[in-house]
């Protein structure tokens, strides 16, 4: 299944090297000058068409001529999930942001993307013109250790003893201790964005799954892409806590996502479990509500936590009033 960009006909070049290469993703870059709305646009076929919306258009649909320094660029990425409703409410989420991007930066070129795994998210981020990238939104199940995409294997497959005992340790100290014997068999896998190598292995014991195809860490991110003072938003579960149970990692998500980011970027995550919004609704999810903290360079901005749906930050989907 191709990267799905919802709203552009910019160009996308092929970051090299990554599992965007094989999903159809041109060789130039996104945020290009010229456009391509007037070109005559090909029939999609049933496997590249969008799970809301028939016209949506396929990375490899999108054309343009040449890269530039120019560009502003606000990425608005929605993950694969588990659940199908999971994947319906970040979609919903996503349109949600995209309008308010519209609406309080109408020069701004804003781009929507479905994203399967965590190789996704840094492909799309790698494939945009250097410092072009003035904010990113990401709506998608989160934890302390990263962007967290998970599926259901064909069939349960047995657990390690190794696998067993490091849930059991994960779990202990959680509100939902497990034991060994709970872990036996593994019947789902993660694929998604996570800090490091360590991450990686904490979060799969701890929900019990297999690390599949096309998990990576920030290491596989070009921070080059980003702006200076560029606003970075996780609409998840915990980005920004730091979890006692997960003990083994020395910081979380946002704030080594913030760490990477050129001068006065900033990321923004939740400490606690995100819901799509206290009265969801089929047309409006939305996760800017509850507690958040902010990072930057690695640090705590501020004295912590804020109420997020009070919170106005400049480049962000809610900007200060003017």
């Amino acid at each position: 299944m191709p990267l799905r960009p919802d709203d552009t006909t910019d160009q996308i070049r092929r970051p090299r090297g990554t599992l965007a290469a094989d999903r159809g993703i041109d060789d130039r870059g996104i945020g290009g000058p010229l456009y391509a709305e007037n070109r005559p646009r090909k029939k999609k076929s049933p496997r590249d068409v969008g799970a809301s919306d028939p016209n949506r258009k396929t990375a490899s649909d999108a054309r343009s001529e040449s890269r530039s320094e120019g560009p502003r660029l606000r990425l608005i990425l929605h993950a694969d999930s588990l659940e199908k409703s999971g994947r319906h409410t970040f979609e919903g989420a996503a349109q949600t942001l995209k309008l308010d991007y519209k609406k309080h930066y109408p020069g701004d070129r804003v781009f929507v993307f479905f994203v399967r795994t965590g190789a996704e998210i840094a492909a799309v981020i790698n494939a945009c013109v250097d410092r072009s990238i003035v904010s990113l939104d990401i709506a998608s199940h989160g934890n302390q250790g990263g962007v967290h995409i998970s599926r259901k294997l064909p069939k349960p497959i047995p657990s390690s003893l190794l696998q067993g005992g490091s849930h059991y340790l994960a779990r202990r100290n959680s509100a939902k201790p497990q034991s060994v014997a709970d872990a036996t068999m593994i019947e789902e896998s993660m694929h998604g964005l996570y800090t490091d190598p360590t991450a990686q292995v904490v979060v799969a014991a701890y929900f019990n799954q297999q690390i599949g195809d096309g998990c990576a860490y920030l290491s596989t991110v070009n921070f080059k892409k980003f702006a200076d003072n560029a606003f970075v938003e996780f609409h998840g579960c915990r980005t920004a806590e730091y979890v006692p149970y997960l003990t083994a990692l020395k910081s979380n998500f946002a704030a080594s996502f913030s760490a990477q980011m050129p001068p006065g970027g900033a990321a923004v995550g939740h400490i606690e479990s995100a819901a799509p919004d206290e009265k969801p609704t089929a047309k409006d999810n939305d996760y800017r509500h509850g507690k958040v903290r902010m990072y930057v360079g690695g640090r705590l901005s501020g004295s912590g936590p804020v109420e997020r749906s009070h919170a106005r930050w400049k480049d962000s989907s809610t900007p200060p009033t003017r």
